[in-house]
């Protein structure tokens, strides 16, 4: 049952790490590409609001500002999101101007609210790559002026003024593969979920796994302890046939075996008793014959040693009927077969 449990144990083991560490791989293959999509939208969208930008500004000057987080941000992107930006994206007159209206309203507080949330919407590290392919603007101020490789560049979103491409944008994983902070966070809160999961799992496995194997092995057990008793010489004892498959016909046979010693057990003793009888006969005669000689009571002559000698014969034939059938029980009994 020890051994079992174990086997079990190990099984179960290696299973809960094999399962943990492929769903832990698919989780955070599919999570990346989440993340990477979202980031992608975020680029397609920022890099509307880029293209705007320099169709009002004729190039790219001032536009760290727009994504550094400035207080001027904010009003730069309410004046562009306004009906300015209306107009930029849909000409002058009345479409410009309603769509302006429509997005921003002509509350301030709407407005403000409106840009924030635009602007938590590349709450990540944001770049803007001009067509030179030198970082012109970069959220974290940190690779501004330098170019940027060419490779990477087919990650980016372009950014499409007059039909023409002025620019590249990238935000989060398109910049870099590791994940944010929150993002990280998340990603592991779900793995510990998933770790978790398994080895509940696996404890509920062993658990059921032992109380199945107990029960299973309880016909081993009886089967164990009937031998050791048998062996010590109790053939009486017997064990519970439980079901019909291979235990349960294992212990018919253990029964049978033990009822077929038992009776060996029997036949044995009362042949040994049958034996003495036979012997101590023959052997009383001729006892009771040399002491009657002896004191005189039977006269020393040829009839009576002659009483004596076929007494002696008949415990030779006993005897050697014992030989016979102890060499026939060893297989040793040698048979010369001859026609009749």
């Amino acid at each position: 049952w020890l051994k079992l449990m174990g086997i079990l144990a190990v099984i179960v083991a290696s299973g809960t790490i094999v399962t943990f560490v492929m769903i832990n791989r698919a989780t955070t293959t599919q999570f990346r590409r989440f993340v990477l999509t979202g980031d992608i939208i975020q680029a397609e969208n920022l890099s509307l609001l880029l293209a705007d930008y320099y169709a009002r500004q004729g190039n790219w000057q001032g536009v760290e500002t727009f994504l550094s987080g400035s207080p001027l941000q904010t009003q730069m992107m309410r004046s562009m999101m306004s009906g300015d930006m209306g107009r930029g994206m849909m000409g002058d007159g009345m479409m410009g101007n309603q769509m302006g209206r429509g997005m921003m309203g002509d509350n301030p507080m709407q407005q403000d609210e409106m840009v924030h949330d635009m602007l938590n919407m590349v709450a990540d590290r944001a770049i803007l790559i001009d067509a030179r392919g030198v970082i012109v603007a970069d959220s974290h101020n940190s690779q501004v002026g330098q170019p940027y490789p060419d490779a990477r560049l087919a990650a980016g979103v372009p950014v499409i003024s007059d039909g023409q491409q002025i620019g590249t944008v990238l935000v989060g994983s398109m910049i870099e593969p590791l994940l944010n902070p929150l993002s990280q966070d998340f990603l592991r809160s779900v793995n510990l979920a998933v770790l978790a999961s398994a080895i509940t799992v696996g404890i509920l496995a062993l658990a059921l796994g032992s109380f199945f194997f107990f029960h299973i092995t309880a016909p081993v057990r009886d089967l164990t302890q009937a031998a050791e008793a048998v062996a010590g010489g109790d053939l009486t004892r017997r064990v519970t046939v439980r079901s019909q498959d291979e235990l349960g016909r294992l212990a018919q046979a253990f029964n049978s075996m033990t009822g077929a010693m038992k009776r060996n057990e029997t036949l044995r003793r009362q042949m040994v008793a049958d034996i003495a009888h036979e012997l101590r006969n023959p052997l009383s005669l001729i006892q009771g014959s040399l002491e009657a000689m002896l004191d005189g009571i039977y006269t020393l002559n040829e009839e009576n040693v002659a009483s004596v000698h076929e007494e002696t014969l008949v415990l030779t034939r006993l005897v050697k009927d014992l030989r016979d059938l102890a060499q026939a029980e060893a297989g040793q009994l040698h048979l010369e077969r001859e026609e009749l």
